[in-house]
C-alpha cells in the first residue's frame, strides 16, 4: 500500500505527462486543462515560508561569497574578472 504522499506525487507526474502529450499533439485546450491541474497540485505541496527563507539564505550566501572572493583577490583583480565575465 502506497502512502498518500507517493500517490499524490504519482498523480502530479501523470498529469504532467498527460499535459505534455496533448501539447505535443496540438490539442491546446486539453493541454492547458492538464497543465493547470498539475501546477495547482504541485503548488499545494510547497511550504512557501520555508522556500522564502531558503531563497534569503542563498542570496546572503552569494553576497558573502562575493565579499570573500573580493577580499582574497583584491579589488583590482575582482573588477577585472567581473569585466571579463560581463558582470558590471
Amino acid at each position: 500500500m502506497q502512502t498518500d504522499d507517493v500517490k499524490r506525487d504519482d498523480r502530479i507526474n501523470s498529469w504532467f505527462w498527460i499535459y505534455r502529450y496533448y501539447k505535443r499533439t496540438g490539442n491546446e485546450p486539453l493541454a492547458l486543462h492538464w497543465k493547470k491541474r498539475w501546477q495547482i497540485a504541485a503548488g499545494d505541496i510547497f511550504d512557501f515560508p520555508l522556500l522564502i527563507a531558503e531563497l534569503a539564505m542563498q542570496i546572503l550566501f552569494i553576497r558573502k561569497f562575493r565579499v570573500g572572493v573580493k577580499s582574497v583577490l583584491g579589488d583590482h583583480q575582482f573588477k577585472r574578472i567581473k569585466r571579463k565575465m560581463g558582470i558590471y
